[in-house]
């Protein structure tokens, strides 16, 4: 028979730049395999006087490849999946709190969340307090534990744009069209842009995504 316990457990997280009042604040997900201190990168050519980037990591950390070498992390796998969700939720509360704590009015929030982040990001926006009506997802889909039946009012507040590499082997066909079938029938607005590439985030069209 199983049990749970809950312990103490330290989370990371990276810092674009100290934060300061003037900040238009970035929460960022990475995707699958991959670790904050790199994704974080992506988002250089952001003007650091105006922008803060915050990027959260999964708890799950392994070897890439083997059993040494280059780590990465995800957020949950289908095991124990509902304290995962939790924990992660949790996690992050506390990230955007002590964020929040460091300015003395409250800051513009926007979200950015590639691939496998995208799941987290969307769970964390429906069930958390954050106060944001900007939701870009990027290769990635919702989690199907949704229920756009009574979260959909909160996902119509959302200023979604959903964004596509047209080379992407991860985002095309059913799981792309089940997505935008759900959105479009619960008339949940949405914008979807195409662009080059593969599996990534391509700095260019993100830089022109990102504005405004």
């Amino acid at each position: 028979m199983e049990h749970f316990i809950s312990v103490p457990k330290t989370a990371r997280y990276s810092l674009s730049a100290e934060p300061a009042d003037q900040h238009t604040v970035w929460i960022v997900f990475h995707g699958y395999g991959q670790l904050s201190r790199y994704f974080i990168r992506k988002f250089e050519f952001l003007n650091p006087k105006e922008n803060l980037v915050v990027a959260p990591e999964g708890f799950h950390r392994f070897y890439l490849e083997g059993f040494r070498g280059r780590v990465g992390a995800s957020w949950m796998s289908k095991e124990d999946r509902l304290n995962d969700i939790k924990d992660s939720n949790s996690m992050l509360d506390l990230v955007l709190d002590e964020i929040t704590a460091r300015f003395n009015n409250k800051p513009r929030i926007r979200i950015l969340a590639f691939s496998q982040g995208v799941a987290t990001a969307i769970r964390w926006t429906l069930a958390s307090k954050i106060q944001t009506t900007d939701v870009l997802l990027w290769g990635g889909v919702f989690p199907p534990d949704v229920d756009f039946e009574s979260q959909g009012q909160r996902l119509t507040d959302l200023k979604l744009r959903i964004v596509v590499g047209d080379q992407d082997e991860f985002y095309q066909g059913e799981r792309r069209n089940r997505l935008h079938e759900a959105l479009d029938a619960h008339r949940i607005p949405f914008v979807l842009s195409v662009v080059p590439g593969k599996h990534d985030i391509d700095p260019v069209a993100w830089q022109a995504l990102s504005n405004p």
